[in-house]
């Protein structure tokens, strides 16, 4: 009994590592996948892609039974706002990689049937057209901290929910009006 704790443990500690599955008959592979949904209706899948093979893969469509929809999407600055939409394919040159994560590039899962639930596996069919098909299963891990935005940029995640002592946090001010003096310096 002893000697199973410690298996039961050593599993545990590694699950993360292997909360996915995959069969393929396309040249690209997928690691480090996680899913997460901060609402019933849809949620996002992160994972980092590998194309192994000897030419350019190009990633045609995402399908899943869990949503009506799974599309390929990104994060873009629009005149200081960061905003979500429909990214163009994504072409994996031969031996590249390429991560889908919060703040870029991700599958977004829409019109989700049933909430995501801690632990669920969620199907997800990637087509690389004339590379093949890709299945893989990935783990829901909604207790990962979500990104958080800090003066218009996505901010590490799983930093503490309040911005350490060596941080100092600067009140807006209204701009000054600065003229110029002479030889070309500023002065306010």
């Amino acid at each position: 009994m002893m000697m199973f704790k410690p298996t039961l443990t050593a599993f545990a500690v590694m699950m993360p590592a292997f909360a996915f599955a995959q069969t393929a008959n396309a040249p690209v592979s997928v690691t480090e996948a996680f899913a997460r949904s901060s609402n019933p209706k849809s949620g996002a899948a992160y994972m980092v892609l590998t194309n192994d093979g000897t030419s350019a893969c190009t990633l045609a469509g995402i399908a899943t039974d869990l949503a009506d929809r799974a599309e390929l999407h990104t994060m873009r600055d629009e005149n200081g706002v960061m905003k979500m939409m429909p990214a163009d394919p994504l072409v994996l040159e031969p031996a590249t990689s390429h991560k889908l994560a919060r703040g870029g590039d991700h599958v977004m899962l829409m019109g989700i049937h049933e909430p995501l639930v801690q632990g669920q596996m969620i199907p997800l069919t990637f087509d690389f057209g004339d590379c093949g098909t890709l299945n893989a299963e990935v783990m829901v891990n909604n207790e990962t901290a979500p990104a958080r935005m800090v003066r218009g940029m996505v901010r590490v995640t799983g930093l503490p929910s309040r911005p350490p002592r060596s941080i100092r946090v600067i009140k807006r001010r209204p701009p000054a009006i600065v003229g110029l003096g002479q030889a070309g310096t500023a002065r306010a």
